[in-house]
């Protein structure tokens, strides 16, 4: 699926019609996500990560997403052997 429109741009996007209306990333990133206004069912990167420590905390929102609508495309690549060693690589877009 496509990127929701609403996604800021950088490496980090909810699928367009993906998000489950769970919430189980506001407890770990929810600086960096938020609710769509008009649709409170669907959630969108508000704000890509800038450090170290947001990009391990959008790591997490990966990992406890219940759908794996949390995905990545070109990013740094320490961050994407990260990535991979965490076992997302399904989430991780081909180049």
């Amino acid at each position: 699926m496509p990127p929701h429109p609403a996604n800021v741009p950088g490496s980090f996007y909810v699928e367009n019609g993906c998000c489950l209306f769970c919430g189980v990333w506001e407890d770990v990133a929810s600086d960096m996500m938020s609710w769509l206004g008009d649709d409170p069912g669907h959630c969108y990167i508000s704000r890509q990560p800038q450090t170290d420590e947001e990009f391990g905390r959008m790591v997490e929102a990966m990992q406890i997403n219940e759908v794996d609508c949390i995905r990545v495309r070109h990013c740094k690549s320490a961050w994407k052997d990260e990535l991979i060693r965490q076992g997302l690589v399904d989430q991780i877009d081909p180049e």
